[in-house]
């Protein structure tokens, strides 16, 4: 694998990413970033097991191929860098070096075949919202959601979607938050 890429870009997709880097892991491949070649450029992807992140940046590709790299040592690395093209080369599956300007890199990785498969998403599915009201949605209900341990059932939001209108509800027991946004176009199977 081997491609060049902007600063900015890939600034752009390891913040992008970051948050779904556990801080702690027994999966030493969690803390790991993969990038991977595509048509486009370069997607990178990010797992705690519990969320998946994955975003597409541009980037010219010499070579195809995919490895992971430490989040937090890549991380640190970019934002140091100066404002010049980076080159990111891998060599087999583990050893990466990074170039920019006068300043080179190399990295330690893991084997792609390591790292966590994402479920495959389908977004032919789709319905579109006003982002101010999915954020009313949220700052709505949010608050109900109850951190209690003993309960699990109690520690997120019902999210209902129907053709006319979307609810999101949230419980602590002690308060009980409905809220129901009804300027949603959604677009469902007829299945459905």
């Amino acid at each position: 694998m081997r491609f060049t890429i902007s600063r900015e870009k890939l600034q752009e997709g390891l913040t992008a990413v970051a948050a779904s880097i556990p801080a702690k892991t027994t999966l030493p491949v969690l803390a790991n970033i993969l990038l991977e070649t595509t048509d486009k450029g370069i997607k990178l992807s990010g797992t705690d097991l519990d969320i998946a992140v994955s975003t597409e940046v541009m980037a010219d590709v010499d070579a195809a191929g995919a490895v992971t790299i430490p989040a937090k040592k890549l991380s640190e690395i970019a934002r140091e860098l100066p404002p010049a093209p980076v080159k990111i080369a891998a060599v087999g599956e583990q050893r990466v070096t990074l170039d920019c300007g006068r300043s080179r890199f190399k990295l330690l990785g893991l084997p792609r075949d390591e790292f966590p498969t994402f479920p495959s998403v389908r977004f032919n599915e789709s319905w579109r919202i006003r982002s101010g009201d999915l954020q009313q949605l949220i700052a709505h209900t949010s608050f109900a959601v109850s951190a209690e341990e003993s309960r699990p059932i109690l520690n997120g939001v019902l999210w209902e979607l129907r053709p006319d209108k979307m609810r999101m509800v949230a419980t602590t027991v002690i308060a009980w938050q409905r809220w129901t946004c009804q300027s949603i176009r959604l677009m469902l199977p007829q299945a459905t």
